[in-house]
């Protein structure tokens, strides 16, 4: 299924944390998007960016009212 802000508004998602080196899917306007370059390994540490996704996140919490999900 394609990740649209079309198909994702509706369910309340407004963001995206893209966490994998090398893959940074566009996700249209309509989506805040942050590209976070990490190794898909077990070691990898998001320390170093937990203040940068923490501020998309209380963004979004500004504006609307969203799901945070996985991927």
């Amino acid at each position: 299924s394609e990740l649209t802000p079309e198909r994702l508004g509706p369910l309340g998602i407004t963001a995206v944390v893209n966490c994998l080196r090398g893959y940074q899917q566009s996700f249209g306007e309509g989506l805040a998007t942050l590209y976070v370059p990490l190794d898909d390994v077990e070691t990898a540490s998001l320390l170093p960016w937990l203040s940068t996704v923490h501020a998309l996140i209380d963004a979004q919490r500004f504006f609307v009212v969203g799901l945070c999900l996985d991927r």
